[in-house]
């Protein structure tokens, strides 16, 4: 049990120092196309500045060292992107269980909302039949259903029918 673990720490540490040296070669290879880009301008500014006086140029260190700090920053901004674009697999299960989630619910609301509709155009319809309902059963004295009323009624689905 004890070497395993040893193992899996020594194996741990070989990865990381591979990644070190990984980035090391990366940055000496940034500074070196650096230091070629410069000296190959100093190279033209000497041609074009053989006969005229022209100011002391800045050393090439100090202008390798400024253009590794922004390149340092550059990679720093690089990486962040490059770990933002890439999810492990419980980020990416639980974002497609959040949008499982919130599409559940907008159906629930949905239906919700046509049950909500539904009970109302109910009632709606239930009221208005209970109302023509209590005008076609009104009698009068005599117990006789009065025809006025009936007839209101029947010129009033009429009139529904046509402007439709």
């Amino acid at each position: 049990m004890e070497k395993n673990r040893n193992d899996k720490k020594a194996d741990v540490n070989k990865k990381q120092v591979k990644r070190l040296k990984r980035n090391d070669l990366i940055a000496q290879r940034e500074r070196q196309k650096l230091k070629h880009k410069l000296n190959k301008e100093m190279r033209k500014e000497r041609k074009f500045t053989k006969n005229v006086d022209a100011p002391k140029m800045p050393s090439i260190k100090k202008i390798i060292e400024e253009e590794s700090k922004n390149s340092n920053i550059k990679q720093d901004k690089n990486e962040n992107k490059k770990k933002e674009y890439k999810m492990s697999s419980y980020k990416k299960a639980q974002k497609e269980f959040e949008k499982k989630q919130a599409e559940k619910e907008k159906k629930m609301e949905e239906a919700k909302k046509r049950k909500e509709e539904k009970q109302e155009a109910l009632v709606k319809y239930k009221k208005s039949k209970k109302k023509n309902f209590k005008n076609l059963c009104k009698k009068n004295k005599n117990g006789q259903i009065l025809m006025g009323r009936q007839v209101d009624s029947l010129l009033a689905k009429i009139e529904k029918n046509n402007k439709n």
